[in-house]
């Protein structure tokens, strides 16, 4: 496989409505939050200024999908942990503005 590892919009919402998707957000805390406290443990908030330093947290995490709000960073994002050996990720295409358009009530 290349170096992006995508999952578009509508194939993502259907694995996190089945619980088969853990979601890393890679946008700020205060973007992040309110999908924080709607998810819980299937959301998971580190910004991507501070993966470097916290990606350890993520190495038990299967089937995690990468978000920022229109894909660039969460692209990066997956770049970053293939290189620290961490490769269960897919890269939602479009980002969150994407998901947004595709499902406004997500």
């Amino acid at each position: 496989m290349g170096y992006n590892d995508p999952i578009d919009v509508m194939t993502f919402l259907d694995h996190f409505d089945q619980h088969k998707a853990t979601v890393l957000d890679v946008r700020g805390q205060a973007e992040s939050q309110p999908f924080l406290e709607k998810y819980g443990e299937r959301w998971i908030n580190i910004p991507q200024p501070e993966l470097a330093k916290r990606f350890t947290e993520l190495a038990k995490v299967e089937n995690m999908c990468l978000i920022c709000d229109t894909g660039p960073r969460s692209y990066e994002a997956q770049l970053f942990l293939k290189a620290h050996g961490i490769a269960n990720t897919r890269n939602i295409q479009g980002g969150y503005g994407m998901l947004r358009k595709s499902n406004p009530d997500f």
